[in-house]
């Protein structure tokens, strides 16, 4: 089974936790993980230099995921612009690596559009 996961929730959130450990499990089981879209507080995991350490714990949990079974890590444009991660007129292709953990990439909401319908299932964390 195809699956792909929308965070929305902040690194320190129990769901966030509980998002990361689901990724991995279903990739255990041997299910695909098209995609992982951060959006809203969730875009907070892809900060290289969040303001708590416990934030930049999960960001490496899912760099980690990233890395051992690959998967399309997304972090919505416009959300983390709001949130001060990236310039509001930030171009999704533009370097901002000194912002966002490797890994994690920005693009807009046509890619949870696209994992929504390349999915068999999409898991919102919230």
């Amino acid at each position: 089974m195809i699956f792909s996961l929308l965070v929305c929730t902040t690194p320190l959130s129990p769901e966030d936790n509980h998002a990361v450990k689901f990724a991995r499990t279903l990739l255990q089981q041997g299910h695909q993980l098209y995609r992982v879209f951060f959006y809203a507080d969730g875009v907070y995991s892809a900060a290289s230099k969040p303001a708590n350490p416990g934030a930049a714990r999960q960001g490496e949990l899912w760099q980690l995921l990233a890395r051992e079974y690959p998967t399309d890590l997304v972090v919505c444009t416009t959300a983390a612009s709001q949130r001060g991660l990236v310039a509001a007129d930030s171009d999704p292709s533009a370097d901002c690596s000194s912002r966002l953990l490797p890994c994690f990439e920005l693009a807009g909401l046509a890619e949870l559009t696209d994992a929504a319908a390349s999915s068999d299932r999409v898991v919102t964390f919230a």
